[in-house]
Protein backbone atom coordinates (compact mmCIF):
# COMPACT_ATOMS: atom_id res chain seq x y z
CA UNK A 1 0.00 0.00 0.00
CA UNK A 2 1.47 3.19 -1.22
CA UNK A 3 1.21 6.48 0.70
CA UNK A 4 2.25 9.70 -0.78
CA UNK A 5 4.40 11.99 1.48
CA UNK A 6 3.63 14.90 1.66
CA UNK A 7 5.98 17.66 3.00
CA UNK A 8 4.54 20.01 5.48
CA UNK A 9 6.72 21.67 7.54
CA UNK A 10 8.28 25.44 7.14
CA UNK A 11 11.61 25.44 9.31
CA UNK A 12 11.50 26.54 12.91
CA UNK A 13 12.83 29.94 12.08
CA UNK A 14 9.75 30.38 9.74
CA UNK A 15 7.59 29.53 12.72
CA UNK A 16 9.60 31.41 15.57
CA UNK A 17 8.70 34.50 12.83
CA UNK A 18 5.21 33.59 13.69
CA UNK A 19 5.48 35.19 17.08
CA UNK A 20 5.97 38.56 15.94
CA UNK A 21 3.26 38.61 13.37
CA UNK A 22 1.13 41.18 14.76
CA UNK A 23 3.14 42.92 16.94
CA UNK A 24 1.73 46.27 18.47
CA UNK A 25 4.28 48.89 19.34
CA UNK A 26 3.22 49.37 23.02
CA UNK A 27 5.48 50.87 25.22
CA UNK A 28 8.93 51.01 24.95
CA UNK A 29 11.31 48.62 27.73
CA UNK A 30 14.78 49.89 26.03
CA UNK A 31 15.83 52.41 23.26
CA UNK A 32 19.16 51.63 22.11
CA UNK A 33 20.77 54.67 19.93
CA UNK A 34 17.11 55.85 18.68
CA UNK A 35 16.10 51.66 18.05
CA UNK A 36 13.45 51.24 19.91
CA UNK A 37 12.58 47.94 21.66
CA UNK A 38 8.95 48.16 22.47
CA UNK A 39 7.20 45.54 25.01
CA UNK A 40 5.04 44.18 22.93
CA UNK A 41 8.48 43.11 21.24
CA UNK A 42 10.29 41.65 24.58
CA UNK A 43 6.99 39.53 24.78
CA UNK A 44 6.56 38.28 22.29
CA UNK A 45 10.42 37.10 22.35
CA UNK A 46 10.23 36.13 25.59
CA UNK A 47 7.11 34.04 25.37
CA UNK A 48 8.79 32.09 22.40
CA UNK A 49 12.00 31.44 24.91
CA UNK A 50 9.35 29.70 27.17
CA UNK A 51 7.11 27.68 24.33
CA UNK A 52 4.63 30.15 24.50
CA UNK A 53 3.26 29.32 27.40
CA UNK A 54 2.28 32.65 28.68
CA UNK A 55 1.70 31.41 32.25
CA UNK A 56 5.65 30.19 32.82
CA UNK A 57 6.76 33.38 31.32
CA UNK A 58 4.58 35.69 33.26
CA UNK A 59 5.77 33.72 36.58
CA UNK A 60 8.72 34.82 36.02
CA UNK A 61 10.72 37.43 38.09
CA UNK A 62 11.96 40.90 37.09
CA UNK A 63 15.40 39.91 37.55
CA UNK A 64 14.70 36.99 35.03
CA UNK A 65 13.01 39.51 32.60
CA UNK A 66 16.04 42.35 32.76
CA UNK A 67 18.87 39.35 32.10
CA UNK A 68 16.79 38.78 28.84
CA UNK A 69 16.24 42.15 28.24
CA UNK A 70 20.00 42.95 28.17
CA UNK A 71 20.14 39.92 25.56
CA UNK A 72 18.02 41.82 23.30
CA UNK A 73 20.27 44.84 23.71
CA UNK A 74 23.55 43.06 23.09
CA UNK A 75 21.73 41.68 19.77
CA UNK A 76 20.23 45.02 18.74
CA UNK A 77 23.80 46.43 18.82
CA UNK A 78 25.43 43.89 17.04
CA UNK A 79 22.91 44.24 15.13
CA UNK A 80 23.52 47.99 14.28
CA UNK A 81 27.61 47.21 14.34
CA UNK A 82 26.56 44.60 11.50
CA UNK A 83 24.57 47.62 9.14
CA UNK A 84 27.58 49.55 9.88
CA UNK A 85 29.87 47.39 8.82
CA UNK A 86 27.58 47.60 5.68
CA UNK A 87 26.75 43.40 6.22
CA UNK A 88 23.28 44.36 4.69
CA UNK A 89 25.37 44.64 1.04
CA UNK A 90 26.84 40.78 1.16
CA UNK A 91 25.83 38.48 -1.68
CA UNK A 92 24.83 36.41 2.15
CA UNK A 93 22.49 39.07 3.26
CA UNK A 94 20.81 39.66 0.07
CA UNK A 95 20.41 35.82 -1.07
CA UNK A 96 18.63 35.20 2.82
CA UNK A 97 16.47 37.89 2.10
CA UNK A 98 15.44 36.82 -1.38
CA UNK A 99 14.06 33.79 0.65
CA UNK A 100 12.53 35.45 3.85
CA UNK A 101 10.32 37.41 1.32
CA UNK A 102 8.38 34.37 0.04
CA UNK A 103 9.42 32.78 3.85
CA UNK A 104 7.05 35.31 5.39
CA UNK A 105 4.26 35.45 2.61
CA UNK A 106 4.66 31.66 3.23
CA UNK A 107 4.36 31.97 7.09
CA UNK A 108 1.55 34.42 7.27
CA UNK A 109 -0.73 32.92 4.95
CA UNK A 110 -0.49 29.45 6.40
CA UNK A 111 -1.30 31.55 9.72
CA UNK A 112 -4.16 32.81 8.14
CA UNK A 113 -5.50 29.74 6.56
CA UNK A 114 -4.60 27.13 8.18
CA UNK A 115 -3.41 27.93 11.75
CA UNK A 116 -5.71 30.41 12.91
CA UNK A 117 -8.50 28.94 11.01
CA UNK A 118 -8.20 25.65 12.86
CA UNK A 119 -7.14 26.65 16.23
CA UNK A 120 -10.28 27.10 18.19
CA UNK A 121 -11.17 23.32 16.87
CA UNK A 122 -7.78 21.63 18.09
CA UNK A 123 -8.35 23.53 21.28
CA UNK A 124 -11.96 21.85 21.40
CA UNK A 125 -10.01 18.35 21.23
CA UNK A 126 -8.18 19.29 23.83
CA UNK A 127 -10.89 20.20 26.37
CA UNK A 128 -11.47 16.24 26.41
CA UNK A 129 -10.26 13.34 27.68
CA UNK A 130 -10.88 9.97 25.53
CA UNK A 131 -11.85 6.66 26.84
CA UNK A 132 -10.67 4.27 23.82
CA UNK A 133 -10.87 0.43 23.09
CA UNK A 134 -8.59 -1.37 20.20
CA UNK A 135 -8.14 -4.30 18.60
CA UNK A 136 -4.39 -4.96 17.04
CA UNK A 137 -3.52 -6.93 14.59
CA UNK A 138 0.13 -6.85 14.60
CA UNK A 139 1.60 -6.63 11.03
CA UNK A 140 5.71 -5.45 10.44
CA UNK A 141 7.03 -2.89 8.87
CA UNK A 142 7.82 -4.63 5.89
CA UNK A 143 5.91 -7.65 5.67
CA UNK A 144 5.40 -9.99 2.99
CA UNK A 145 2.48 -9.48 0.09
CA UNK A 146 0.70 -12.75 1.68
CA UNK A 147 1.38 -11.68 5.55
CA UNK A 148 -0.27 -8.34 4.69
CA UNK A 149 -3.11 -9.68 2.53
CA UNK A 150 -3.86 -12.24 5.18
CA UNK A 151 -3.87 -9.50 7.74
CA UNK A 152 -5.92 -6.74 6.41
CA UNK A 153 -8.51 -9.48 5.45
CA UNK A 154 -8.48 -10.39 9.10
CA UNK A 155 -9.05 -6.87 10.00
CA UNK A 156 -11.90 -6.84 7.43
CA UNK A 157 -13.81 -9.41 8.50
CA UNK A 158 -13.16 -8.26 12.63
CA UNK A 159 -15.31 -4.95 11.07
CA UNK A 160 -17.73 -6.92 9.62
CA UNK A 161 -18.35 -9.03 12.48
CA UNK A 162 -19.04 -5.36 15.09
CA UNK A 163 -21.37 -4.43 11.83
CA UNK A 164 -23.24 -7.44 12.21
CA UNK A 165 -23.68 -6.54 15.83
CA UNK A 166 -20.93 -8.41 17.88
CA UNK A 167 -19.50 -7.30 20.74
CA UNK A 168 -16.25 -5.09 20.41
CA UNK A 169 -14.55 -6.20 23.83
CA UNK A 170 -15.37 -9.91 22.97
CA UNK A 171 -13.84 -9.62 19.96
CA UNK A 172 -10.37 -7.83 21.16
CA UNK A 173 -10.66 -10.93 23.90
CA UNK A 174 -10.42 -13.41 20.97
CA UNK A 175 -8.61 -11.68 18.00
CA UNK A 176 -6.10 -8.90 19.35
CA UNK A 177 -2.50 -9.21 19.64
CA UNK A 178 -2.05 -6.24 22.29
CA UNK A 179 -1.53 -8.81 25.41
CA UNK A 180 -1.37 -5.68 27.73
CA UNK A 181 -5.28 -4.88 27.11
CA UNK A 182 -7.07 -8.11 24.63
CA UNK A 183 -8.12 -9.52 28.35
CA UNK A 184 -9.78 -5.93 29.74
CA UNK A 185 -11.62 -6.56 26.02
CA UNK A 186 -8.98 -4.15 24.38
CA UNK A 187 -9.50 -0.75 26.69
CA UNK A 188 -6.76 1.44 26.62
CA UNK A 189 -7.88 3.97 29.35
CA UNK A 190 -8.64 7.67 29.03
CA UNK A 191 -5.99 8.97 26.28
CA UNK A 192 -4.90 12.68 26.18
CA UNK A 193 -3.04 14.55 23.53
CA UNK A 194 0.13 13.37 23.47
CA UNK A 195 0.14 10.20 24.66
CA UNK A 196 0.44 7.72 22.16
CA UNK A 197 0.79 7.67 18.59
CA UNK A 198 0.09 10.89 16.65
CA UNK A 199 -2.20 9.11 13.97
CA UNK A 200 -4.05 6.85 16.53
CA UNK A 201 -5.14 10.25 18.58
CA UNK A 202 -6.20 11.61 15.40
CA UNK A 203 -8.38 8.79 14.09
CA UNK A 204 -9.52 8.10 18.11
CA UNK A 205 -10.35 12.25 18.78
CA UNK A 206 -12.34 12.25 15.02
CA UNK A 207 -14.51 9.58 16.21
CA UNK A 208 -18.02 9.64 17.60
CA UNK A 209 -18.79 8.32 20.85
CA UNK A 210 -19.63 4.66 20.67
CA UNK A 211 -18.50 4.34 17.08
CA UNK A 212 -15.52 2.57 15.55
CA UNK A 213 -12.72 2.78 12.97
CA UNK A 214 -14.85 1.05 9.59
CA UNK A 215 -11.61 0.80 7.97
CA UNK A 216 -8.38 -0.22 10.34
CA UNK A 217 -5.10 2.42 10.97
CA UNK A 218 -2.07 1.13 9.80
CA UNK A 219 0.74 1.87 12.57
CA UNK A 220 4.45 0.78 13.34
CA UNK A 221 2.84 -1.94 15.43
CA UNK A 222 0.04 -3.32 12.97
CA UNK A 223 -3.65 -2.66 12.06
CA UNK A 224 -5.83 -0.65 14.99
CA UNK A 225 -9.79 -1.24 14.89
CA UNK A 226 -10.18 1.80 17.09
CA UNK A 227 -13.41 2.57 19.07
CA UNK A 228 -14.04 5.62 21.28
CA UNK A 229 -16.46 4.57 24.26
CA UNK A 230 -16.85 7.79 25.67
CA UNK A 231 -15.32 11.45 26.06
CA UNK A 232 -15.36 13.26 29.60
CA UNK A 233 -13.90 16.80 29.95
CA UNK A 234 -10.55 17.53 30.41
CA UNK A 235 -8.97 18.89 33.87
CA UNK A 236 -5.15 20.03 33.98
CA UNK A 237 -4.78 18.43 37.40
CA UNK A 238 -7.04 17.04 40.20
CA UNK A 239 -6.56 17.08 43.39
CA UNK A 240 -6.97 13.72 45.30
CA UNK A 241 -6.96 12.09 48.61
CA UNK A 242 -6.81 8.36 49.35
CA UNK A 243 -7.09 5.78 52.10
CA UNK A 244 -4.66 2.49 51.01
CA UNK A 245 -5.19 -0.83 53.61
CA UNK A 246 -2.52 -3.12 51.95
CA UNK A 247 -2.74 -6.94 51.48
CA UNK A 248 -2.26 -9.24 54.56
CA UNK A 249 0.57 -11.42 53.81
CA UNK A 250 -0.09 -15.21 54.72
CA UNK A 251 2.76 -17.44 56.90
CA UNK A 252 3.18 -19.31 53.28
CA UNK A 253 3.95 -15.90 51.49
CA UNK A 254 0.79 -15.35 49.47
CA UNK A 255 -1.69 -12.30 49.75
CA UNK A 256 -5.30 -11.94 51.54
CA UNK A 257 -6.33 -9.56 49.36
CA UNK A 258 -10.24 -10.43 50.45
CA UNK A 259 -9.43 -9.76 54.13
CA UNK A 260 -7.54 -6.53 52.73
CA UNK A 261 -10.86 -5.32 50.55
CA UNK A 262 -13.08 -6.33 53.90
CA UNK A 263 -11.12 -4.04 55.94
CA UNK A 264 -11.90 -1.42 53.23
CA UNK A 265 -14.83 -2.04 52.46
CA UNK A 266 -15.74 -1.00 56.13
CA UNK A 267 -13.92 2.11 55.64
CA UNK A 268 -15.57 2.96 52.81
CA UNK A 269 -18.95 2.52 54.31
CA UNK A 270 -18.30 4.50 56.96
CA UNK A 271 -17.08 7.60 54.16
CA UNK A 272 -20.12 7.33 52.46
CA UNK A 273 -22.30 7.81 55.77
CA UNK A 274 -20.83 10.92 55.44
CA UNK A 275 -17.63 10.79 58.04
CA UNK A 276 -14.98 13.19 57.79
CA UNK A 277 -12.45 11.24 55.01
CA UNK A 278 -9.10 12.99 56.20
CA UNK A 279 -10.22 11.81 59.78
CA UNK A 280 -10.20 8.52 58.28
CA UNK A 281 -7.24 8.25 56.59
CA UNK A 282 -5.52 9.52 59.67
CA UNK A 283 -6.98 6.83 61.62
CA UNK A 284 -6.74 3.78 58.74
CA UNK A 285 -4.94 4.57 55.93
CA UNK A 286 -1.48 2.34 55.59
CA UNK A 287 0.15 5.02 53.39
CA UNK A 288 2.65 6.13 56.03
CA UNK A 289 3.60 9.20 53.93
CA UNK A 290 0.22 10.76 53.42
CA UNK A 291 -2.19 9.52 56.24
CA UNK A 292 -1.11 12.66 58.74
CA UNK A 293 -1.92 15.00 56.08
CA UNK A 294 -5.31 12.92 55.70
CA UNK A 295 -4.48 11.00 52.96
CA UNK A 296 -3.41 14.29 50.59
CA UNK A 297 -1.77 13.52 47.23
CA UNK A 298 -1.63 16.44 46.01
CA UNK A 299 -2.43 17.66 42.46
CA UNK A 300 -1.62 15.77 39.75
CA UNK A 301 -1.70 15.26 35.92
CA UNK A 302 -3.14 12.79 33.69
CA UNK A 303 -0.83 9.87 33.88
CA UNK A 304 0.94 10.06 36.85
CA UNK A 305 -0.70 6.74 38.69
CA UNK A 306 -1.64 3.13 37.66
CA UNK A 307 -4.67 3.51 34.91
CA UNK A 308 -7.23 2.86 37.12
CA UNK A 309 -6.19 5.21 39.83
CA UNK A 310 -5.43 7.81 37.03
CA UNK A 311 -8.66 7.47 35.16
CA UNK A 312 -11.02 7.33 38.34
CA UNK A 313 -9.31 10.27 39.97
CA UNK A 314 -10.51 12.02 36.61
CA UNK A 315 -13.75 10.61 36.04
CA UNK A 316 -14.71 11.66 39.45
CA UNK A 317 -16.70 15.13 41.12
CA UNK A 318 -15.38 17.25 43.27
CA UNK A 319 -15.87 15.87 46.43
CA UNK A 320 -17.13 12.43 45.43
CA UNK A 321 -14.98 9.18 47.26
CA UNK A 322 -14.53 6.04 44.39
CA UNK A 323 -15.24 2.28 45.34
CA UNK A 324 -12.44 -0.29 45.98
CA UNK A 325 -9.12 0.13 43.19
CA UNK A 326 -6.43 -2.25 43.10
CA UNK A 327 -2.82 -2.43 42.76
CA UNK A 328 -0.47 -4.52 43.14
CA UNK A 329 -0.05 -3.59 47.25
CA UNK A 330 -3.34 -3.74 48.46
CA UNK A 331 -7.20 -1.97 47.88
CA UNK A 332 -7.31 1.90 47.78
CA UNK A 333 -10.38 4.62 48.09
CA UNK A 334 -10.08 7.58 47.00
CA UNK A 335 -11.90 11.33 47.12
CA UNK A 336 -11.80 14.26 44.80
CA UNK A 337 -10.74 17.16 46.76
CA UNK A 338 -10.35 19.55 43.80
CA UNK A 339 -10.14 20.00 40.26
CA UNK A 340 -8.32 22.10 38.08
CA UNK A 341 -10.14 23.40 35.20
CA UNK A 342 -9.03 23.39 31.56
CA UNK A 343 -8.57 27.29 30.85
CA UNK A 344 -10.31 28.72 28.08
CA UNK A 345 -8.86 29.24 24.84
CA UNK A 346 -8.68 32.91 24.81
CA UNK A 347 -5.80 32.42 27.45
CA UNK A 348 -3.61 29.64 26.23
CA UNK A 349 -4.31 29.98 22.37
CA UNK A 350 -0.70 31.08 21.91
CA UNK A 351 0.28 27.63 24.07
CA UNK A 352 -1.25 25.50 21.90
CA UNK A 353 -0.33 26.81 18.69
CA UNK A 354 2.98 25.29 18.91
CA UNK A 355 1.50 21.75 19.79
CA UNK A 356 -1.22 22.23 16.62
CA UNK A 357 1.66 23.31 14.24
CA UNK A 358 3.74 19.93 15.07
CA UNK A 359 0.60 17.55 15.26
CA UNK A 360 -1.00 15.45 12.91
CA UNK A 361 -4.29 17.75 13.00
CA UNK A 362 -1.72 20.28 11.47
CA UNK A 363 -0.21 17.82 8.93
CA UNK A 364 -3.91 17.06 7.51
CA UNK A 365 -5.26 20.05 7.40
CA UNK A 366 -1.95 21.86 5.40
CA UNK A 367 -2.30 19.04 2.73
CA UNK A 368 -5.55 19.52 2.31
CA UNK A 369 -4.95 23.29 1.87
CA UNK A 370 -2.28 22.97 0.05
CA UNK A 371 -4.10 19.96 -2.56
CA UNK A 372 -6.78 22.77 -2.71
CA UNK A 373 -4.25 25.91 -3.91
CA UNK A 374 -2.89 23.26 -6.46
CA UNK A 375 -6.39 22.67 -8.13
CA UNK A 376 -7.25 26.56 -7.19
CA UNK A 377 -3.63 27.77 -9.92
CA UNK A 378 -3.78 24.83 -12.16
CA UNK A 379 -0.82 23.69 -11.10
CA UNK A 380 0.64 21.06 -13.92
CA UNK A 381 3.77 19.48 -13.52
CA UNK A 382 5.44 19.53 -17.29
CA UNK A 383 6.20 15.68 -19.11
CA UNK A 384 9.75 16.07 -19.14
CA UNK A 385 10.36 17.46 -15.58
CA UNK A 386 11.30 13.95 -13.98
CA UNK A 387 13.56 13.28 -16.74
CA UNK A 388 15.26 16.95 -16.59
CA UNK A 389 15.83 15.68 -12.85
CA UNK A 390 17.06 12.50 -13.50
CA UNK A 391 18.97 13.42 -16.31
CA UNK A 392 21.02 15.83 -14.26
CA UNK A 393 21.95 13.39 -11.23
CA UNK A 394 23.67 10.16 -10.63
CA UNK A 395 20.24 8.56 -9.38
CA UNK A 396 22.68 6.17 -7.56
CA UNK A 397 23.08 8.75 -5.02
CA UNK A 398 21.41 11.19 -2.34
CA UNK A 399 21.56 14.63 -2.58
CA UNK A 400 22.92 14.48 0.60
CA UNK A 401 26.68 13.56 -1.38
CA UNK A 402 25.74 14.97 -4.45
CA UNK A 403 25.13 18.43 -3.35
CA UNK A 404 21.68 19.88 -5.41
CA UNK A 405 23.40 23.67 -5.24
CA UNK A 406 26.41 22.44 -7.50
CA UNK A 407 24.92 19.82 -9.18
CA UNK A 408 23.07 21.63 -11.89
CA UNK A 409 24.27 24.04 -14.27
CA UNK A 410 22.85 27.39 -14.60
CA UNK A 411 20.72 27.14 -17.86
CA UNK A 412 19.17 24.15 -16.07
CA UNK A 413 18.35 25.63 -12.92
CA UNK A 414 16.22 28.73 -15.14
CA UNK A 415 14.30 25.24 -16.73
CA UNK A 416 10.70 25.16 -15.75
CA UNK A 417 8.98 22.00 -14.31
CA UNK A 418 5.64 23.29 -13.29
CA UNK A 419 3.30 26.34 -13.92
CA UNK A 420 0.96 27.17 -12.55
CA UNK A 421 -1.56 30.35 -12.56
CA UNK A 422 0.26 33.62 -12.61
CA UNK A 423 3.77 31.51 -11.78
CA UNK A 424 6.01 29.00 -12.71
CA UNK A 425 8.18 26.23 -10.56
CA UNK A 426 12.05 26.14 -12.24
CA UNK A 427 14.66 23.77 -11.14
CA UNK A 428 15.80 26.36 -8.83
CA UNK A 429 13.13 26.46 -6.42
CA UNK A 430 13.75 21.97 -6.71
CA UNK A 431 17.14 22.88 -5.56
CA UNK A 432 16.00 25.08 -2.48
CA UNK A 433 13.59 23.06 -1.42
CA UNK A 434 16.00 20.10 -1.32
CA UNK A 435 18.54 21.89 0.08
CA UNK A 436 15.51 23.00 3.21
CA UNK A 437 14.55 19.97 3.89
CA UNK A 438 17.26 17.29 5.51
CA UNK A 439 14.88 14.74 4.88
CA UNK A 440 14.77 15.64 1.30
CA UNK A 441 18.47 15.32 0.79
CA UNK A 442 18.95 11.94 2.36
CA UNK A 443 15.39 10.60 -0.28
CA UNK A 444 17.09 7.95 -2.65
CA UNK A 445 17.23 9.41 -5.99
CA UNK A 446 14.43 6.99 -7.79
CA UNK A 447 11.79 8.54 -10.73
CA UNK A 448 8.92 8.03 -7.86
CA UNK A 449 10.90 9.80 -5.36
CA UNK A 450 11.26 12.43 -7.62
CA UNK A 451 8.25 12.93 -8.37
CA UNK A 452 7.27 13.56 -5.14
CA UNK A 453 10.07 15.94 -4.28
CA UNK A 454 9.03 17.87 -7.50
CA UNK A 455 5.58 17.91 -5.82
CA UNK A 456 6.78 19.23 -2.90
CA UNK A 457 8.69 21.85 -3.81
CA UNK A 458 5.54 23.74 -5.99
CA UNK A 459 4.15 24.21 -2.24
CA UNK A 460 5.64 27.16 -1.65
CA UNK A 461 5.20 28.96 -5.22
CA UNK A 462 1.76 28.64 -4.63
CA UNK A 463 1.32 29.29 -1.34
CA UNK A 464 3.16 32.55 -2.21
CA UNK A 465 0.82 33.45 -4.79
CA UNK A 466 -1.71 32.88 -2.70
CA UNK A 467 -0.67 34.95 -0.39
CA UNK A 468 0.12 37.65 -2.61
CA UNK A 469 -3.36 37.42 -4.27
CA UNK A 470 -4.85 37.99 -0.75
CA UNK A 471 -2.89 41.01 -0.54
CA UNK A 472 -0.59 39.91 2.14
CA UNK A 473 2.68 41.45 0.62
CA UNK A 474 1.29 44.61 1.53
CA UNK A 475 0.42 44.18 5.47
CA UNK A 476 2.10 45.70 8.23
CA UNK A 477 2.49 41.93 9.35
CA UNK A 478 4.41 41.03 6.19
CA UNK A 479 6.59 43.80 6.66
CA UNK A 480 7.03 43.40 10.76
CA UNK A 481 8.53 40.09 9.87
CA UNK A 482 11.07 41.29 6.72
CA UNK A 483 12.46 43.13 10.03
CA UNK A 484 12.84 40.42 11.93
CA UNK A 485 14.48 38.33 8.95
CA UNK A 486 16.93 41.06 8.52
CA UNK A 487 17.80 41.50 12.27
CA UNK A 488 18.39 37.58 12.29
CA UNK A 489 20.28 37.36 9.19
CA UNK A 490 22.91 40.12 9.90
CA UNK A 491 23.09 38.72 13.69
CA UNK A 492 23.87 35.30 11.40
CA UNK A 493 26.54 37.10 9.52
CA UNK A 494 27.61 38.92 12.00
CA UNK A 495 28.61 36.32 14.81
CA UNK A 496 30.06 33.94 11.31
CA UNK A 497 32.13 37.17 9.66
CA UNK A 498 33.04 39.45 12.62
CA UNK A 499 32.72 37.02 16.21
CA UNK A 500 33.99 33.89 15.58
CA UNK A 501 37.31 35.21 13.68
CA UNK A 502 38.21 36.43 16.99
CA UNK A 503 37.87 32.97 18.85
CA UNK A 504 41.72 32.23 18.53
CA UNK A 505 43.03 29.26 20.17
CA UNK A 506 47.09 27.73 19.45
CA UNK A 507 48.67 24.29 19.74
CA UNK A 508 49.97 24.70 23.05
CA UNK A 509 46.43 25.75 24.68
CA UNK A 510 45.14 22.63 23.14
CA UNK A 511 47.85 20.74 24.47
CA UNK A 512 47.44 22.06 28.12
CA UNK A 513 44.22 21.41 28.38
CA UNK A 514 44.78 17.66 26.91
CA UNK A 515 47.67 17.22 30.03
CA UNK A 516 45.25 18.82 32.56
CA UNK A 517 42.66 17.13 31.86
CA UNK A 518 43.47 13.48 30.40
CA UNK A 519 40.44 11.15 31.84
CA UNK A 520 37.82 13.24 30.28
CA UNK A 521 39.22 11.41 26.95
CA UNK A 522 38.86 7.73 27.39
CA UNK A 523 37.92 5.29 24.58
CA UNK A 524 37.05 1.75 24.63
CA UNK A 525 38.78 -1.20 23.00
CA UNK A 526 37.51 -4.86 23.07
CA UNK A 527 35.70 -4.08 26.14
CA UNK A 528 38.68 -2.32 28.36
CA UNK A 529 38.90 1.53 28.89
CA UNK A 530 41.83 3.32 26.63
CA UNK A 531 43.59 6.67 26.93
CA UNK A 532 43.19 8.34 23.78
CA UNK A 533 46.20 10.09 22.30
CA UNK A 534 47.02 14.08 22.10
CA UNK A 535 45.89 13.35 18.26
CA UNK A 536 43.20 11.63 18.69
CA UNK A 537 41.67 14.06 21.14
CA UNK A 538 42.50 17.26 19.50
CA UNK A 539 39.50 17.90 17.20
CA UNK A 540 37.02 17.33 20.31
CA UNK A 541 39.31 19.56 22.51
CA UNK A 542 39.48 22.61 20.07
CA UNK A 543 35.48 22.54 19.67
CA UNK A 544 34.79 22.49 23.28
CA UNK A 545 37.79 25.77 23.53
CA UNK A 546 36.00 27.48 20.38
CA UNK A 547 32.73 27.25 22.27
CA UNK A 548 34.31 28.69 26.11
CA UNK A 549 36.39 31.35 24.14
CA UNK A 550 33.42 32.24 21.64
CA UNK A 551 31.35 33.18 25.21
CA UNK A 552 34.34 35.07 26.28
CA UNK A 553 34.55 36.87 23.49
CA UNK A 554 30.87 37.71 22.63
CA UNK A 555 30.71 38.99 26.40
CA UNK A 556 34.05 41.94 25.40
CA UNK A 557 32.49 42.72 22.07
CA UNK A 558 29.31 42.99 23.73
CA UNK A 559 30.80 45.26 26.98
CA UNK A 560 32.74 47.28 24.04
CA UNK A 561 29.43 47.88 21.91
CA UNK A 562 27.61 49.39 25.11
CA UNK A 563 30.69 51.89 26.30
CA UNK A 564 29.73 53.48 23.23
CA UNK A 565 25.46 53.14 22.94
CA UNK A 566 23.09 55.41 23.88
CA UNK A 567 21.08 52.60 26.62
CA UNK A 568 17.80 53.69 27.63
CA UNK A 569 15.94 50.83 30.18
CA UNK A 570 11.84 51.81 31.04
CA UNK A 571 11.91 49.54 34.49
CA UNK A 572 8.15 50.35 34.64
CA UNK A 573 7.07 49.36 31.46
CA UNK A 574 9.52 46.23 32.03
CA UNK A 575 8.04 45.53 35.02
CA UNK A 576 4.47 45.95 33.76
CA UNK A 577 5.10 43.13 30.99
CA UNK A 578 2.63 40.30 30.82
CA UNK A 579 0.32 42.29 33.73
CA UNK A 580 -2.43 43.61 30.97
Amino acid sequence: MMKKKIEYCITILLFSVLTFVGCNSGKNVAEVDGEKISKSEFEKKFLLKYNNDYEIAKSKSFDEKKVFLDELINQRLRYMDGLNKKLDTTSEFREKMDIAHDAALTTLVLTKNVIDRNLKKYYDILSYDYLAQHILLELPANPEVPDSVKTYNRAAEIIQRLKNGEDFSELAKKYSNDVTTKNAGGILGYIYSGQTIPSFEYTLFNLNENKYTESPLRTQLGLHIIKLIKKIPHFDSVRVSHILIRDVIKPDGTKDTVASFNQLKTIYDRAQKGEDFAMLAKQFSQDESTKENGGDLGYFKRGTHIPDFDNKAFELEKGMVSGAIRSNIGWHILKVTDKSPFPPFEKIKENIRNRYYFSDFYKIAYSEYIEGLKKKFNLIVKPEAVDLIANSVDTTKIFLVINPRTTFPEDVLNREIATFTGGKVTVRDFVQYISSFSSSATTALNRSNIINLIMASCEKPVLVAEAKLEGLDNSDEYFESLNQYKINAILDIHNRMVIQPLVTLDEKEIEKYYNDNKNQFIATDKGEPKQKTFEESKEEITVKLKGIKLKDVLTFYNSQLRESAKIKINEDALKSAFSE
